[in-house]
């Protein structure tokens, strides 16, 4: 418990930080909770940079945080009212909305006891995510490092943030916090989002926000604990197309709109369709690129792309990897395209639920897989446009340019999740947004939505009460066991290794009747590959290479 909160604080205090000022020197106006996601990216690309060539080790993240804080003390008086108008925000907005105050509390309570206790463990976080983030707390970048695992070089990038929040060195285990962090915000802002929805008589909108909440619930709450990435691209990409919304009320939120949508593609690639709404926001405003706010927004996107892409060449020698389409680089330490398009037709085949059947026969075991609400969710789409182009025709003048860019973007990223890694689990986030802009747009006042939004809402609340998975009595039972340190994933499966030699010099492990090393020492490969993997140099930090034979 105390080394959760530890880490929760560090990633509060410097993604808030980074986003008020931020704030101050962009000179926009934006909420406190897009402060610190637009904070939270930045360090997150910052991060990113540093670990090309420092391990982000207790060292590195004292500095860090030493850093922030310096530039913190110049800025003292101005963040001094800053924190100062945030409390008294905040304790004004529990005052006017107790009841929304309660429920954020509980279910913050919650998720927090939930992610102390042992999760239902993501795959991949087995298989790459916790030695990735081995690699980056205990080396710089290594070349040719996805020859060793060709995951290391998938979604790696907010891995540089649970490196950073780890704190190994201080509870001997490491702390991953970064999707419990993000997800006590988001709640609180989705559960503002729903009041404020329900106050202006938007009830079908409140209850699309109802909608994404159960959406949350029903796909991550299992995973709190876990490393997995699916939580943060969810929340980004929600809270990013959401920002189309608020427009004609709160202007400045283009750039924030702008600066999120960067940045998921960094967290996950496959959500690069959502670029289409950022070159659609920078036709649509090409007059006003050069202006303060928009100079000052494009420089953060600079910072949160560049480190991802060269970390993204260092590592595997491709500029977008697992996509073998743009070919430009001629390193030794590159992965062979074959390893690559193998990589992508094997992440698409275990997509589909369908290894043993061909290709296709497969959809019927896809949609055995899929979730019923998330099935009925991407039926009702093809209504959802048809409502869209109506409402467009109903009007004098269109207005709605970005809505309808990001309803596109979404519809991209639907279609290239479908088409690539085709599991509705990925592509919730995109078809929840459309959802919610085509609702938004259309209007949704009607009272009958009162009661649809009354209903749905005790709906969800009963089944998030009454699921197997909250256990109010567990926590309090076990809650000593918990008062230091979460459950560790390090202890979920006990795996037995064996190893091989890379050229005489380094021994690599692998696991035995899986390909999961979990928190195994450094250097551990998925299976044994000694025929072909080779060090560039006499140590492990020179880098990798597959030869051809």
């Amino acid at each position: 418990m105390i080394a959760q909160l530890t880490s929760i604080l560090f990633v509060t205090f410097c993604s808030s930080t980074v986003g008020a000022l931020l704030k101050r020197y962009a000179r926009w106006k934006a909420s406190y909770f897009l402060d610190f996601l637009i904070g939270f990216a930045i360090c997150n690309g910052v991060l990113t940079l540093i670990s090309i060539f420092f391990a982000i080790d207790t060292k590195v993240v004292i500095s860090f945080s030493c850093s922030i804080m310096l530039v913190a003390v110049f800025n003292a008086r101005w963040l001094n009212n800053y924190i100062r108008e945030a409390v008294c925000n905040i304790i004004a907005q529990i005052n006017t909305n107790k009841t929304t105050a309660f429920f954020a509390t509980i279910i913050c309570i919650i998720c927090f006891f939930k992610s102390l206790y042992a999760p239902s463990l993501h795959a991949d976080a087995g298989l790459y995510h916790i030695q990735s983030i081995k690699w980056i707390i205990e080396y710089p970048t290594i070349n040719g490092l996805a020859n060793l695992n060709p995951f290391f070089g998938y979604n790696f990038n907010i891995f540089s943030w649970f490196a950073a929040t780890s704190f190994k060195d201080f509870y001997g285990q490491n702390i991953y916090s970064i999707n419990i962090t993000l997800t006590l915000y988001f709640i609180v802002w989705l559960l503002q989002k729903i009041t404020t929805s329900q106050e202006n008589k938007k009830y079908l909108l409140a209850s699309c926000y109802v909608l994404i909440f159960e959406r949350f619930v029903f796909h991550y709450f299992p995973h709190l604990s876990t490393t997995t990435v699916n939580i943060s691209i969810f929340i980004i990409l929600i809270v990013a197309f959401e920002s189309i919304l608020c427009l004609k009320k709160y202007k400045d939120n283009i750039y924030f709109a702008l600066i999120l949508l960067v940045f998921s593609v960094t967290i996950r690639v496959s959500a690069a369709p959502a670029l289409l709404l950022v070159v659609g926001i920078l036709a649509i405003n090409y007059k006003d690129l050069f202006e303060r706010k928009y100079v000052i927004s494009l420089l953060s996107c600079g910072v949160i792309m560049t480190g991802w892409i060269i970390k993204n060449v260092l590592m595997t020698g491709w500029l977008l990897y697992p996509f073998p389409y743009i070919d430009i680089f001629p390193f030794n330490w590159k992965v062979p395209k074959i390893n690559v398009v193998g990589l992508k037709e094997g992440l698409k085949i275990y997509a589909q639920g369908n290894w043993k059947n061909s290709q296709s026969d497969w959809i019927s075991s896809w949609l055995n897989h899929q979730n019923i609400i998330d099935l009925l969710l991407l039926a009702s789409l093809p209504v959802l446009l048809l409502l869209f182009l109506l409402k467009i025709r109903a009007q004098k003048q269109f207005k709605g340019y970005y809505e309808l860019v990001a309803i596109i973007a979404c519809l991209g990223g639907v279609l290239f999740m479908m088409f690539n890694v085709p599991t509705l689990v990925y592509s919730v986030g995109f078809i929840l947004a459309l959802v919610l802009i085509v609702t938004d747009y259309i209007g949704n006042t009607k009272i009958l939505y009162k009661y649809l939004f009354y209903g749905f809402s005790l709906v969800v609340i009963a089944n998030f009460l009454t699921k197997e998975w909250f256990h109010p009595w567990h926590f309090m039972k076990h809650a000593d066991e918990r008062v230091i340190l979460p459950y560790s994933i390090a202890n979920e499966k006990p795996i037995r290794f064996n190893s091989f030699m890379i050229d005489n010099r380094v021994k690599c492990y692998y696991p035995k009747g899986t390909q999961q090393c979990l928190d195994c020492e450094l250097p551990c490969s998925m299976e044994e590959i000694n025929n072909r993997l080779h060090l560039r140099g006499k140590t492990i930090g020179q880098g990798f290479y597959l030869s051809a034979n």
